[in-house]
């Protein structure tokens, strides 16, 4: 009966070895099988963001900067370029005209955005300031500016900034205002200053707040004349204003193939009848919209 005992304790235990190993088994085929799916739809969605940039890309060289019912390009029937999403077959997509976001070689233009993101007018001064600064050829420092000296674990550019992010590194920026205000500027090149076209999140901080609301509805719903504007905006028309879109278009779409969701942001300027019709001036192949965008 011992034995008989120990027999049954042996068989009993081999099975329960054989089942954590059958469990086990089970357990990576089935994170092997998850990892390959996951593989998979991101190979979809990688190749689905480059359709998209494919198909935007051309409908912006093949079509009017304007919304057309009849367009050859579906794009081009819901497309607008003050940032507003809007979805493709495909995608959820954003244009921005460059050409309303703030120029970091024109530092004042940044002093009331910054004064109405948080910063007191001192400081809104001081950033403004500091920047100029950054950008000039010289080490004389302006009134609220910074020059090298202030800056004790950094290399000041003394010459136009390259990219957006480098105003992290401004005195009197802190990690807070930096991320409010990164989304309203550029480094690419402008002509001019859409106001128009200016996304309702940052036309509203030049625009009379009254207004704005009623600029924003009628704009969506096209109703919006450029006389309209000018009379709810209490902004004129002038030699460097313009209400169309321009050449240089920051372009941002997103897409989800069952659990992987990827987007790209690119800023590109597109004349198709310039010998270089396409050119980039920056690209982020894989930009994670549900981010800050404070990179």
């Amino acid at each position: 009966r011992i034995q008989s005992g120990i027999a049954l304790i042996q068989v009993l235990l081999l099975t329960a070895i054989l089942m954590v190993m059958m469990l086990s088994v089970h357990w990576e085929a089935r994170q092997q099988i998850k990892s390959a799916s996951l593989a998979k739809e991101r190979a979809q969605a990688a190749l689905l963001l480059n359709s998209v940039e494919a198909e935007l890309t051309f409908a912006l060289l093949t079509e009017k900067r304007r919304r057309k019912t009849d367009a050859a390009s579906p794009i081009a029937r819901q497309w607008n370029f003050f940032n507003h999403p809007f979805d493709t077959a495909n995608a959820t997509v954003a244009i921005e005209d460059v050409a309303s976001m703030l120029s970091l070689t024109n530092p004042s233009s940044l002093q009331k955005l910054v004064s109405q993101l948080g910063a007191d007018e001192q400081k809104a001064q001081q950033v403004v300031a500091a920047l100029k600064d950054w950008q000039d050829n010289d080490t004389e420092t302006s009134f609220n500016g910074a020059e090298q000296a202030d800056y004790p674990s950094v290399i000041i550019r003394n010459g136009p900034m390259q990219t957006e992010s480098e105003i992290r590194f401004l005195r009197h920026i802190d990690a807070r205002l930096y991320c409010l205000i990164k989304p309203h500027i550029t480094v690419a090149p402008r002509r001019y200053t859409n106001y128009f076209m200016m996304p309702t999140e940052r036309q509203q901080y030049f625009v009379d707040p009254d207004n704005a609301a009623q600029i924003a509805s009628d704009r969506l719903a096209e109703q919006l004349t450029s006389h309209q504007f000018e009379m709810l905006s209490g902004i004129p028309f002038g030699d460097f204003q313009n209400y169309s879109p321009s050449d240089t278009l920051r372009l941002s779409f997103t897409v989800r193939v069952n659990s992987v969701k990827l987007s790209r942001l690119l800023t590109l300027s597109i004349n198709p009848n310039a010998v270089e019709p396409v050119k980039v001036w920056d690209y982020y192949k894989y930009y994670y919209a549900d981010h800050e965008n404070c990179r």
